[in-house]
Protein backbone atom coordinates (compact mmCIF):
# COMPACT_ATOMS: atom_id res chain seq x y z
CA UNK A 1 0.00 0.00 0.00
CA UNK A 2 2.80 2.44 0.90
CA UNK A 3 4.51 1.66 -2.41
CA UNK A 4 1.28 2.54 -4.24
CA UNK A 5 0.95 5.84 -2.38
CA UNK A 6 4.54 6.75 -3.18
CA UNK A 7 4.06 5.78 -6.83
CA UNK A 8 0.94 7.91 -7.21
CA UNK A 9 2.42 10.88 -5.36
CA UNK A 10 5.28 10.87 -7.86
CA UNK A 11 2.92 10.39 -10.79
CA UNK A 12 0.70 13.27 -9.66
CA UNK A 13 3.69 15.57 -9.25
CA UNK A 14 4.92 14.57 -12.71
CA UNK A 15 1.57 15.13 -14.45
CA UNK A 16 0.79 18.43 -12.73
CA UNK A 17 4.39 19.55 -13.19
CA UNK A 18 3.98 19.40 -16.97
CA UNK A 19 0.75 21.40 -17.01
CA UNK A 20 1.05 25.18 -17.43
CA UNK A 21 -2.69 25.73 -17.87
CA UNK A 22 -3.29 25.38 -14.13
CA UNK A 23 0.19 26.56 -13.10
CA UNK A 24 0.84 23.03 -11.77
CA UNK A 25 -1.94 23.33 -9.19
CA UNK A 26 -4.54 21.03 -10.77
CA UNK A 27 -7.29 23.64 -10.42
CA UNK A 28 -8.53 26.18 -12.98
CA UNK A 29 -11.22 28.66 -11.96
CA UNK A 30 -12.40 26.48 -9.07
CA UNK A 31 -12.65 23.41 -11.34
CA UNK A 32 -10.33 20.47 -11.73
CA UNK A 33 -7.84 20.89 -14.54
CA UNK A 34 -7.58 18.22 -17.24
CA UNK A 35 -4.23 17.17 -15.81
CA UNK A 36 -5.77 16.40 -12.42
CA UNK A 37 -8.71 14.59 -14.05
CA UNK A 38 -6.22 12.53 -16.03
CA UNK A 39 -4.35 11.61 -12.86
CA UNK A 40 -7.56 10.61 -11.08
CA UNK A 41 -8.50 8.43 -14.05
CA UNK A 42 -5.15 6.63 -13.82
CA UNK A 43 -5.71 5.94 -10.13
CA UNK A 44 -9.16 4.49 -10.79
CA UNK A 45 -7.88 2.33 -13.65
CA UNK A 46 -5.06 1.04 -11.46
CA UNK A 47 -7.41 -0.11 -8.75
CA UNK A 48 -9.62 -1.76 -11.35
CA UNK A 49 -6.73 -3.92 -12.50
CA UNK A 50 -5.56 -2.02 -15.60
CA UNK A 51 -1.76 -1.96 -15.69
CA UNK A 52 0.14 1.28 -16.29
CA UNK A 53 1.42 0.23 -19.72
CA UNK A 54 -2.18 0.05 -20.96
CA UNK A 55 -3.57 3.29 -19.47
CA UNK A 56 -3.10 5.37 -22.61
CA UNK A 57 -3.34 2.67 -25.27
CA UNK A 58 -6.22 2.58 -27.75
CA UNK A 59 -7.09 0.43 -30.74
CA UNK A 60 -4.96 2.82 -32.81
CA UNK A 61 -1.94 1.27 -31.10
CA UNK A 62 -2.86 -2.20 -32.39
CA UNK A 63 -0.50 -3.02 -35.26
CA UNK A 64 -1.13 -6.74 -35.58
CA UNK A 65 -4.00 -8.73 -37.08
CA UNK A 66 -6.54 -6.27 -38.57
CA UNK A 67 -9.35 -8.83 -38.35
CA UNK A 68 -8.87 -9.06 -34.59
CA UNK A 69 -8.97 -5.27 -34.35
CA UNK A 70 -12.19 -5.16 -36.35
CA UNK A 71 -13.89 -7.70 -34.07
CA UNK A 72 -12.86 -5.75 -30.96
CA UNK A 73 -14.10 -2.51 -32.54
CA UNK A 74 -17.49 -4.09 -33.15
CA UNK A 75 -17.75 -5.19 -29.52
CA UNK A 76 -16.74 -1.77 -28.15
CA UNK A 77 -19.23 -0.05 -30.46
CA UNK A 78 -22.03 -2.10 -28.93
CA UNK A 79 -21.03 -2.09 -25.26
CA UNK A 80 -24.50 -1.06 -24.13
CA UNK A 81 -26.05 -4.00 -25.98
CA UNK A 82 -23.37 -6.34 -24.62
CA UNK A 83 -24.21 -5.19 -21.10
CA UNK A 84 -27.96 -5.66 -21.65
CA UNK A 85 -27.46 -9.17 -23.04
CA UNK A 86 -24.61 -10.17 -20.75
CA UNK A 87 -22.48 -11.08 -23.74
CA UNK A 88 -18.71 -11.19 -23.37
CA UNK A 89 -15.69 -12.42 -25.28
CA UNK A 90 -13.20 -15.28 -25.17
CA UNK A 91 -9.82 -14.20 -26.51
CA UNK A 92 -7.88 -17.25 -27.65
CA UNK A 93 -4.23 -17.57 -28.60
CA UNK A 94 -0.70 -18.14 -27.40
CA UNK A 95 1.02 -15.97 -24.81
CA UNK A 96 2.42 -12.71 -26.13
CA UNK A 97 -0.15 -11.97 -28.85
CA UNK A 98 -1.80 -8.99 -27.14
CA UNK A 99 -4.85 -10.54 -25.47
CA UNK A 100 -4.33 -8.69 -22.19
CA UNK A 101 -3.82 -5.44 -24.08
CA UNK A 102 -7.11 -5.91 -25.89
CA UNK A 103 -8.99 -6.79 -22.71
CA UNK A 104 -7.58 -3.65 -21.12
CA UNK A 105 -8.68 -1.49 -24.07
CA UNK A 106 -12.19 -2.97 -24.00
CA UNK A 107 -12.58 -2.49 -20.26
CA UNK A 108 -11.24 1.08 -20.45
CA UNK A 109 -13.90 1.82 -23.07
CA UNK A 110 -16.52 0.44 -20.69
CA UNK A 111 -15.03 2.46 -17.82
CA UNK A 112 -15.25 5.64 -19.89
CA UNK A 113 -18.96 4.92 -20.36
CA UNK A 114 -19.30 4.85 -16.55
CA UNK A 115 -19.56 1.08 -16.24
CA UNK A 116 -17.99 -0.63 -13.24
CA UNK A 117 -15.09 -2.78 -14.42
CA UNK A 118 -12.48 -5.17 -13.07
CA UNK A 119 -9.55 -6.85 -14.79
CA UNK A 120 -8.01 -9.69 -12.82
CA UNK A 121 -5.55 -12.45 -13.62
CA UNK A 122 -6.42 -16.06 -12.87
CA UNK A 123 -3.94 -16.37 -9.98
CA UNK A 124 -5.40 -13.36 -8.17
CA UNK A 125 -8.93 -14.58 -8.83
CA UNK A 126 -7.93 -17.93 -7.34
CA UNK A 127 -6.66 -16.20 -4.19
CA UNK A 128 -9.80 -14.10 -3.89
CA UNK A 129 -12.13 -17.05 -4.33
CA UNK A 130 -10.21 -19.44 -2.09
CA UNK A 131 -9.30 -17.03 0.70
CA UNK A 132 -12.72 -15.65 1.57
CA UNK A 133 -13.93 -17.90 4.43
CA UNK A 134 -16.61 -18.96 4.00
CA UNK A 135 -17.12 -18.48 0.28
CA UNK A 136 -20.13 -16.24 -0.25
CA UNK A 137 -22.26 -15.82 -3.34
CA UNK A 138 -21.89 -12.06 -3.45
CA UNK A 139 -18.13 -12.32 -4.04
CA UNK A 140 -16.83 -8.99 -5.34
CA UNK A 141 -16.43 -10.13 -8.95
CA UNK A 142 -20.17 -10.75 -9.32
CA UNK A 143 -21.05 -7.09 -8.95
CA UNK A 144 -19.01 -5.42 -11.66
CA UNK A 145 -20.67 -4.64 -14.97
CA UNK A 146 -17.74 -5.98 -17.01
CA UNK A 147 -15.34 -8.56 -15.57
CA UNK A 148 -12.14 -9.44 -17.40
CA UNK A 149 -10.14 -12.55 -16.49
CA UNK A 150 -6.67 -12.91 -17.99
CA UNK A 151 -4.64 -16.10 -18.44
CA UNK A 152 -7.40 -18.56 -17.63
CA UNK A 153 -5.70 -21.92 -17.20
CA UNK A 154 -2.52 -20.75 -15.50
CA UNK A 155 -4.04 -21.60 -12.12
CA UNK A 156 -4.99 -25.21 -12.89
CA UNK A 157 -2.00 -26.64 -10.99
CA UNK A 158 -2.71 -24.77 -7.74
CA UNK A 159 -3.90 -26.47 -4.56
CA UNK A 160 -7.54 -27.48 -4.17
CA UNK A 161 -8.23 -26.68 -7.80
CA UNK A 162 -11.47 -28.68 -7.78
CA UNK A 163 -12.86 -26.49 -5.00
CA UNK A 164 -11.77 -23.37 -6.84
CA UNK A 165 -13.27 -24.67 -10.08
CA UNK A 166 -16.64 -25.20 -8.41
CA UNK A 167 -16.61 -21.71 -6.92
CA UNK A 168 -15.53 -20.15 -10.19
CA UNK A 169 -18.32 -22.03 -11.94
CA UNK A 170 -20.80 -20.61 -9.44
CA UNK A 171 -19.37 -17.12 -9.83
CA UNK A 172 -19.62 -17.08 -13.62
CA UNK A 173 -22.98 -18.81 -13.52
CA UNK A 174 -24.40 -16.05 -11.33
CA UNK A 175 -22.93 -13.43 -13.63
CA UNK A 176 -24.59 -15.10 -16.61
CA UNK A 177 -27.97 -15.16 -14.87
CA UNK A 178 -27.59 -11.49 -13.96
CA UNK A 179 -26.56 -10.56 -17.54
CA UNK A 180 -23.13 -9.33 -16.46
CA UNK A 181 -20.57 -9.76 -19.27
CA UNK A 182 -17.42 -11.74 -18.55
CA UNK A 183 -14.42 -11.44 -20.86
CA UNK A 184 -11.70 -14.08 -20.72
CA UNK A 185 -8.29 -14.54 -22.27
CA UNK A 186 -6.67 -17.96 -22.44
CA UNK A 187 -4.23 -20.08 -24.42
CA UNK A 188 -6.36 -23.17 -23.78
CA UNK A 189 -8.48 -24.70 -26.52
CA UNK A 190 -12.04 -25.98 -26.15
CA UNK A 191 -10.96 -29.53 -25.30
CA UNK A 192 -8.52 -28.34 -22.63
CA UNK A 193 -11.07 -26.00 -21.04
CA UNK A 194 -13.68 -28.75 -20.92
CA UNK A 195 -11.21 -31.25 -19.46
CA UNK A 196 -9.78 -28.90 -16.84
CA UNK A 197 -12.91 -27.00 -15.79
CA UNK A 198 -15.73 -29.40 -16.67
CA UNK A 199 -18.62 -29.34 -19.12
CA UNK A 200 -20.88 -27.09 -17.00
CA UNK A 201 -18.21 -24.39 -16.78
CA UNK A 202 -17.46 -24.79 -20.48
CA UNK A 203 -21.13 -24.34 -21.36
CA UNK A 204 -21.46 -21.27 -19.11
CA UNK A 205 -18.38 -19.71 -20.67
CA UNK A 206 -19.50 -20.35 -24.23
CA UNK A 207 -23.23 -19.63 -24.03
CA UNK A 208 -23.02 -15.84 -24.37
CA UNK A 209 -19.37 -15.23 -25.22
CA UNK A 210 -18.00 -14.83 -28.72
CA UNK A 211 -14.59 -16.32 -29.47
CA UNK A 212 -11.84 -14.28 -31.10
CA UNK A 213 -8.69 -16.10 -32.19
CA UNK A 214 -5.42 -14.17 -32.04
CA UNK A 215 -2.93 -15.08 -34.76
CA UNK A 216 0.84 -14.69 -34.94
CA UNK A 217 3.99 -15.88 -33.25
CA UNK A 218 3.48 -16.29 -29.55
CA UNK A 219 6.07 -15.49 -26.93
CA UNK A 220 7.35 -19.07 -26.73
CA UNK A 221 7.93 -19.24 -30.49
CA UNK A 222 9.73 -15.91 -30.44
CA UNK A 223 12.00 -17.13 -27.64
CA UNK A 224 12.70 -20.40 -29.46
CA UNK A 225 13.64 -18.53 -32.62
CA UNK A 226 16.00 -16.24 -30.72
CA UNK A 227 17.66 -19.17 -28.97
CA UNK A 228 18.16 -21.00 -32.27
CA UNK A 229 20.17 -18.13 -33.80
Amino acid sequence: MNNNIEFFNKLKAEILGKCHRCNHEGIVESSKCDCLLSFERYVKLFYRGIKKEYWDLTLDNWKKDSLTKTEIQKYIAKLEKAKDLGSGLILLGENGLGKTMMLSIILKAAFDKNYNILLIDSWTLYDEIMNIPPFVENIFSMDVDFLGITDLGNEIHLEKFNTYRSRLELTLGKRKVNCLPTLVSTNLGDIDIKEQYGKIFFDILNEKNKKILFHGKGLNKQIDEMLSI
